[in-house]
């Protein structure tokens, strides 16, 4: 009763909002969580069925739509076997995303992780489950020290502890890479070469590992650190991003 008290007063003072829309949230029939409303939850738009299971680009080819793989990925694999994620890089889910990153707010892991629940299928369910071991994709220690989290990590141990499944931070980031975006192909590749390394082979080998980002745009990122996971002798590799670039 007292705790109840407490949380009621607490909440007086500072009344919850929306993250994305500053929505009061008081009333829980709005609310899609404590963080987040139920409109902002409701306008992410979620990954169209009709994607590349490698990449998630958009398929347009007969021969695509056939084999669920754009022409680029089937000309070219990646060093994992397939690639889920929820939701479209755009609107409420962009926000919510810069939020939770560039201002300090990890508490939101919890939020995305439950929104990325909400949008996983049977199939999208089985990928994690199916899984030995979860490991994020690791941030440079440079970076991690200026943003005092790794967004991956805490997604992962999210998905963890909702699944069931273990926690491994099998990789280590030993390249202080440039941000993928500003760069073309070629570059991308270029500045993520050798970026990813075992920090300990054993919670891998033998494994079937879900490597966990956060955002995907090319791609890129999670391919080389898949390269650097079946070095390791993980048995197969499967990526789960929250939205794609």
């Amino acid at each position: 009763m007292h705790k109840e008290l407490f949380s009621a007063f607490i909440n007086i003072l500072f009344p919850k909002a929306c993250h994305i829309c500053s929505k009061d949230l008081k009333d829980k029939t709005t609310a899609f969580d404590d963080h987040i409303c139920a409109s902002c939850a409701g306008q992410m738009k979620q990954m169209p069925v009709a994607c590349c299971a490698l990449c998630a680009n958009k398929l347009t080819e007969e021969d695509e739509l056939k084999s669920l793989k754009c022409r680029a990925c089937a000309e070219d694999p990646p060093a994992y076997e397939v690639l889920l994620s929820c939701y479209t890089y755009e609107g409420a889910t962009k926000e919510l995303i810069h939020r939770f990153k560039y201002s300090n707010r990890p508490y939101l892991a919890g939020s995305i992780n439950r929104l990325m629940q909400k949008a996983l299928t049977a199939t999208g369910s089985s990928l994690v489950k199916n899984a030995d071991a979860v490991v994020p994709v690791p941030l440079h220690p440079a970076r991690q020290r200026e943003r005092e989290f790794n967004q991956s990590e805490l997604l992962a141990k999210e998905i963890c502890a909702s699944y069931g499944r273990a926690f491994a931070p099998a990789l280590k980031r030993v390249r202080n890479t440039r941000p993928q975006v500003s760069l073309k192909k070629d570059n991308r590749l270029e500045n993520l070469s050798q970026a990813f390394v075992a920090a300990d082979p054993g919670m891998v080998k033998d494994r079937r590992i879900l490597l966990v980002d956060d955002v995907v745009t090319t791609a890129s990122t999670v391919n080389e650190a898949s390269r650097a996971l079946k070095a390791s002798g993980a048995l197969g590799i499967s990526v789960l991003a929250f939205a794609k670039g």
